[in-house]
């Protein structure tokens, strides 16, 4: 299945962010649009401690467990430097750039492993 799941601080319980799949054939040049599309998004007071790579680890091992161990993509815009250093260290290869609703973004995929 699709979707999104919340993240949160074990320590108080407040809402982090949020990581997931998606199945939305964005319309998105050169994306492999026939492979499940990773996201996480983290609240700014929460970036740069652990919480996307912890969820992002888990969802990984999910898909593994789950799904078979498919190959991913993402998207990630050309400004987010944290979320694409992220997605290297996830094991995504960064693409050809693109275009979504006129914007630049960048295009990564994670070949199954």
């Amino acid at each position: 299945g699709v979707g999104f799941l919340a993240l949160e601080d074990k320590a108080d319980g407040a809402f982090v962010g949020q990581v997931g799949l998606l199945g939305m054939g964005r319309d998105i040049a050169g994306a492999p649009h026939h492979l499940p599309e990773m996201g996480w998004m983290v609240r700014t007071a929460y970036m740069g401690k652990g919480f996307a790579r912890e969820a992002c680890e888990a969802l990984l091992q999910w898909t593994k467990d789950e799904l078979g161990n498919p190959d991913l993509w993402a998207i990630i815009d050309l400004e987010n430097t944290p979320s694409m250093t992220l997605a290297e260290r996830l094991g995504f290869v960064r693409q050809a750039d693109s275009l979504y609703h006129e914007k630049p973004i960048s295009v990564w995929i994670r070949p199954a492993c």
